[in-house]
């Protein structure tokens, strides 16, 4: 990994260096370094597999290679500068498992530089559902909330009211305007895209933060304390992680036993109820098992009985191959010992915004819902 001037770099330096872009008044002689002008963005990522600092920065630097971008070791070994000729990101591999990217650089670079990095093998967004975008808002000031659902790929093509919904709300009612729409007809389409929220820090002097999250994983932040603001990002970040690891440990079905004792299987199906029911089945298999984003899967159903399919399914996330029931009521998601529980994730976040706002995993004592 190639020495340069971030080698003496900490996170108390990186502080410093885009608390001014986040407060929007970054020097020139540092937006030269950060390509950009602010304000800070923050991403989370998925990368499976990994479980120390050292095999992330290894993978880091081998994902950067891949994708055209220089990587620079810093002064901290769980933090990385990573860079195109457009972005600069400062990548935290703190949590080996679940990464951190920071970036002043301008946000249509960003995101598309991001896009890129999260479709490379093992590599994927944090997808929040809508569960925990409402939890971020129960536990701080909610100011402002996006709804933004596109149902063009998987809806019937006729007959449909709510195929396109996009509102943006703000004022201290913001959420009282949402319960509202869910409770019309228009319910169906009005998925939680994202939320601001005003953040503060118990041990920071300075006014609160505006944190805009995205169902996506991604986070914007104005204010003055870029401590407050990675407080935040790594906060929600853990939450997503621990949903992620507590649907590997209740899903994940296997065989337990010996020949001695007999065998079992243990773990549960992961079932999607669906508000919306399906109506044009060909229509959403065809749109759900193309390779394409945001789905990122493979498959060929098969009709079992009338209106109940099965696929086997190639998570082009880790490569896995995974089961997958489709009624139109429900989907059925069978994780193997070696699936991502991000994959179950993305698809119920996903299907909130593009077939179904409605849709909900059952309760669990795995996770909320």
């Amino acid at each position: 990994m190639k020495t340069s001037p971030t080698n003496g770099l900490d996170r108390q330096g990186l502080a410093s260096l885009l608390s001014p872009f986040l407060a929007g008044r970054g020097l020139p002689s540092d937006q030269k370094l950060v390509r950009g002008r602010g304000p800070v963005k923050s991403y989370g990522l998925e990368v499976d597999g990994l479980s120390d600092t050292s095999g992330a920065a290894e993978f880091a630097e081998d994902l950067a290679h891949r994708n055209d971008m220089r990587i620079q070791a810093t002064g901290d070994n769980t933090l990385l500068m990573m860079e195109s000729d457009a972005v600069t990101f400062f990548v935290d591999v703190l949590d080996p498992r679940f990464w951190l990217l920071h970036t002043a650089s301008a946000s249509g670079n960003a995101h598309r530089e991001v896009r890129r990095l999260a479709w490379d093998s093992k590599v994927d967004a944090c997808w929040f559902p809508q569960f925990l975008l409402e939890q971020i808002q129960s536990q701080s000031q909610a100011t402002w909330f996006k709804a933004d659902f596109r149902g063009a790929d998987l809806l019937p093509l006729s007959g449909v009211k709510d195929r396109r919904l996009r509102i943006q709300v703000e004022g201290d009612g913001a959420t009282d305007l949402l319960s509202v729409l869910r409770a019309t007809e228009y319910k169906t389409a009005a998925a939680l895209t994202g939320v601001a929220t005003k953040v503060s820090d118990a041990e920071s002097d300075g006014a609160p933060l505006d944190e805009i999250v995205q169902f996506n994983g991604r986070f914007v932040a104005r204010g003055e304390s870029f401590e407050t603001h990675v407080g935040f990002v790594a906060d929600t970040i853990r939450q997503y992680a621990d949903l992620v690891l507590s649907i590997e440990a209740a899903h994940r079905i296997q065989w337990r036993g010996s020949p001695d004792t007999g065998f079992e299987i243990d773990g549960e199906i992961v079932t999607i109820e669906l508000g919306r029911r399906i109506t044009d089945m060909p229509r959403l298999l065809e749109g759900l098992f193309s390779c394409r984003e945001p789905f990122r899967l493979w498959g060929v159903p098969e009709e079992v009985t009338e209106n109940y399919f099965t696929a086997q399914v190639v998570d082009l996330h880790i490569g896995e191959r995974i089961t997958i029931d489709i009624t139109p009521d429900k989907i059925f998601v069978y994780l193997t010992p070696y699936s991502c529980g991000n994959t179950a994730l993305r698809l119920l976040a996903n299907l909130q915004h593009r077939y179904d706002a409605t849709a909900k995993f059952p309760r669990s004592p795995a996770y909320a819902s």
